[in-house]
């Protein structure tokens, strides 16, 4: 190919890779976005569901009513949107002995969705611990309905949530989280949010079963970045991700060695622990895997052949993923024929494209079964 399009850049400079697979990258970035056809029905099922709640007549709601939460509300989530979480403003008055009653008259306002919902299909409610789980099975959705009342600093402070276990309420911040970490992604040069999906993308293709929750992920990237661990000034992805990787790895390794000891993951806005129920057996198998990604993406940054750095983020992403040279060329042959033509695509991720292709589907991950803090 000509020099003007080689897809990647040499350099010996220590803040490079040797092959940062710039175009390879967009291209995965791509490939995980959300799809249309899931962005349209995880836009129009939640606010079906919101409209329901905010005009029910028995069960009480207070100003705002409802507000999107979760990895779809603050632009994180990546492929199939199978989840979307939905905050539900009840008054602040409402006690602490009356969370059973609570959860119980949610549960009863939702049992009336298949009445609004009557081009959904078979709508199936579950008692969870701190929400009321709504799934339209034919939409392959699931919502998550969320009690939170305000403590007296506005919904981006801290709310509560019921739990009906503990039977008492628990703080969370989840609406303050999300402007966080807008300005978090901004003073890195847009890199954190993608490194986040990245990451999210990474358990989807590695992990059948103990799957880490999505959040702990997110919170541990936001971690290693904002405390400096992991710098992402001058870097492309191939080395940002070697490097957060690795220093997940090296502070993990200690809480290895200690019997029974799972790892503690600080939110982002109430510093609580939010692994504080990650099993240990599940933990030890998050370490193995993580251990192969950071030996595959160290050799990535580091080999001299350009194939072999191809063929290590592809055991790391995915074959069906992460794309093959033949993948590149193919997309700038077909850029070549079309430039002229006015037909070109620009995806999310910025990457220039004659089209956006349908990619397979991830491993679908479960559905939320926790909010707020301990």
């Amino acid at each position: 190919m000509a020099d003007d399009m080689r897809l990647d850049v040499v350099s010996s400079s220590k803040e490079q890779s040797l092959h940062p697979l710039t175009d390879y990258f967009k291209m995965l970035r791509s490939r995980i976005e959300p799809e249309d056809d899931r962005l349209v029905t995880a836009q129009d099922m939640p606010q079906r569901v919101r409209d329901h709640l905010q005009e029910h007549t028995t069960f009480l709601t207070v100003s705002p009513y409802t507000r999107l939460v979760g990895s779809y509300g603050r632009y994180t989530a990546i492929k199939r949107i199978k989840d979307v979480d939905i905050l539900v403003f009840v008054p602040d008055d409402s006690p602490d002995n009356g969370i059973p009653a609570l959860l119980k008259g949610l549960e009863d306002a939702l049992r009336e969705l298949p009445d609004e919902l009557d081009d959904c299909g078979e709508v199936t409610l579950r008692k969870q611990r701190r929400s009321v789980n709504v799934v339209l099975e034919q939409h392959e959705l699931s919502l998550d309905i969320v009690p939170v009342r305000t403590t007296g600093d506005g919904i981006n402070g801290r709310l509560e949530v019921p739990d009906r276990e503990w039977e008492r309420w628990v703080g969370t911040q989840p609406l303050g989280y999300g402007p966080f970490l807008s300005t978090l992604n901004a003073e890195h040069d847009g890199k954190v949010v993608p490194l986040v999906k990245l990451f999210k993308h990474w358990r989807d293709q590695n992990f059948a079963t103990r799957r880490p929750k999505s959040y702990w992920l997110e919170s541990l990237v936001v971690q290693h970045i904002r405390r400096g661990w992991v710098s992402s000034a001058g870097k492309g992805y191939a080395l940002l991700i070697a490097e957060t990787l690795r220093s997940i790895h090296d502070r993990f390794t200690p809480v290895l060695e200690e019997d029974g000891m799972t790892p503690w993951i600080p939110d982002a806005m109430l510093t609580n622990n939010v692994a504080w129920n990650w099993e240990r057996t599940h933990f030890e198998t998050f370490m193995r895997r993580l251990d192969e990604a950071v030996r595959w993406a160290e050799e990535a940054v580091e080999t001299e052949e350009k194939e072999l750095a191809v063929s290590l983020w592809r055991r790391i992403f995915g074959d069906a993923w992460f794309p093959s040279t033949e993948d590149v060329e193919a997309e700038y042959r077909q850029l070549g024929r079309l430039s002229g033509a006015g037909k070109l695509l620009v995806a999310p991720t910025g990457l220039v494209a004659a089209s956006l292709p349908a990619f397979p589907r991830s491993i679908p991950a479960p559905a939320t079964r926790f909010h707020g803090n301990r």
